[in-house]
Parts: C-alpha cells; sequence; structure tokens
C-alpha cells in the first residue's frame, strides 16, 4: 500500500526504511565477511566488535526480517479492521478481495525480474569470479552455466520453487517472500473470520494465535499476529488513555523494553 491509502502512516515507511537497511547490510557483510553473522568466530575466541550485542542487529538481519513481517500483518488488516469497527462490513470484505488480488502481483513482480537478472549473469559466467572466492556464500550460492535449453527450463522451476518454499537457487534472499505471501493472505482469512467480533476477543484470539507459533518455533510467523493485535489495540480505549497520559514512568517503561528487545534480538 502506499502511504496515502495507509492513512499517512508515516512510521511504517519509516520501518520499512530502517528494515530495508539492517537486511543489505546483512546480505554485503554476510557475503564478505560470514563469521560476523555468528557471536564469535570459533569455540573460546572472543567476539569481534560487530558481533558484540547491539552491533550485532545490523549484521544478522533478522531485525529487518521481523519488521517487514510485522508491518505486513498490521497493514493488510488496517482499512479491512478500519471499516468493520464503522459497522461497514461490505466494504470491509472488499478491501480484503482487493488485498487478496493484489498480493502476489506485488510480490512476484520484482520477484521474477530479479532472478532473470542474476540468471542472466549466470548464463553471460560474470559469477565465475565468486567461485574464486574464500567467501563460503557467495561461492555456495552461485549456481553453474547451464546449456541454454536446460537454463531456462531452470530459470522458470526457480521462479515457481520461490512461490511453493522450496527456494530459488538463483537468488536464495527470495526465501522469505514466501513466508510473507503465505502470512499476508493468513491475517486476511483470519480478520475475515473475525469480521464481527469485539476488538477485545479479536485481539485474545491473535494473541492465541501469536502463541501457537511461539511454540511451534515460528519466529517469523508470530509476528504477523503481533502486527494485528497491535492494530486493534492502537485504536483501544486503553491505548488512547495511556498515549495522552503525561508520565515518566511510561517513558522510562518505553526505553527499558525497547532497550530490553534490541538486547535479545542481538
Amino acid at each position: 500500500m502506499t502511504v496515502k491509502k495507509e492513512g499517512n502512516l508515516l512510521w511504517i515507511e519509516g520501518l520499512r526504511g530502517i528494515a530495508s537497511t539492517i537486511v543489505w547490510i546483512a546480505h554485503v557483510s554476510r557475503a564478505f565477511d560470514y563469521d560476523l553473522y555468528s557471536p564469535t568466530s570459533g569455540d573460546g575466541l572472543k567476539p569481534r566488535l560487530l558481533q558484540l550485542p547491539f552491533l550485532r542487529i545490523l549484521i544478522q538481519g533478522r531485525l529487518g526480517v521481523i519488521i517487514f513481517v510485522y508491518s505486513t500483518g498490521y497493514v493488510c488488516s488496517l482499512k479491512p479492521l478500519e471499516l468493520f469497527r464503522q459497522g461497514n462490513y461490505e466494504g470491509g470484505w472488499a478491501s480484503i478481495s482487493k488485498s487478496a488480488l493484489r498480493r502476489l502481483p506485488r510480490l512476484a513482480y520484482p520477484s521474477i525480474i530479479a532472478t532473470i537478472i542474476s540468471w542472466a549473469v549466470t548464463q553471460l559466467g560474470l559469477y565465475k569470479v565468486a567461485k574464486q572466492t574464500d567467501s563460503y556464500y557467495l561461492s555456495q550460492t552461485v549456481q553453474e552455466k547451464l546449456p541454454i535449453f536446460p537454463a531456462i527450463r531452470n530459470l522458470f522451476i526457480n521462479i515457481f520453487n520461490t512461490w511453493t518454499g522450496a527456494g530459488n537457487k538463483y537468488d536464495v534472499h527470495q526465501g522469505t517472500l514466501f513466508v510473507l505471501l503465505k502470512g499476508g493472505l493468513m491475517v486476511l482469512l483470519f480478520v475475515t473470520a473475525t469480521a464481527k467480533v469485539r476488538s477485545q476477543f479479536r485481539m485474545s484470539a491473535a494473541l492465541l494465535v501469536w502463541g501457537y507459533y511461539w511454540y511451534c518455533a515460528e519466529p517469523y510467523f508470530m509476528q504477523f499476529w503481533w502486527g494485528v493485535l497491535m492494530n486493534d489495540l492502537h485504536n483501544s480505549r486503553l491505548f488512547l488513555r495511556v498515549s495522552r497520559a503525561e508520565s515518566r514512568l511510561l517513558l522510562i517503561l518505553a526505553s527499558f523494553f525497547v532497550v530490553l528487545g534490541l538486547f535479545g534480538f542481538s
């Protein structure tokens, strides 16, 4: 969605910008110094500067993916829930239908273009230098040049596999796209099923699903439902009272939880 369609939620665009930067830094650093992805470079060794808590967040990239997942859950449920709260159920379901139909093309078009570019580079032999490097990440993700007809077949197979969870060998970074597609559609299904449910019960249901994915050790899928939960919470009376309160205790608690959360990610 554009900022205008999201209701001028500029903070969503800001979060996405931060997430994009973190993911980009993670991919570049992983290609040139794969050890930075771990807490230390080996057993018994001290962590290097960028392996220290908090600084590791920039290298790991996990926080960036989590932000993308959270914002997807929040944005996918934003307009439908707003219409449902107004009693406009037909409008809400129409919004869900449009979002569901647009979801795959929005993710697929950039993905297909990137895959074709990487495939063309592979066929031209421009990745051969990467094969000669001592970077595990580069040497293991580069594909071999194939004869033209098997190469074309392989291109279509990898484009299709991106959306089945099997992975795209020409661009391994696209593995997250399947999660975003699947999670976004599940959020739309959840919002449809809880259209006429009171906000309190919908938040409880979202928290229950969040807990289920936590139990299943699915850290990425958890955040879709946290986005749905926060969407309802932002429009609750409790949130309005807390946001209008002028208390230093709230600022201290918020700062504490931000630091604690960032430490947990690192």
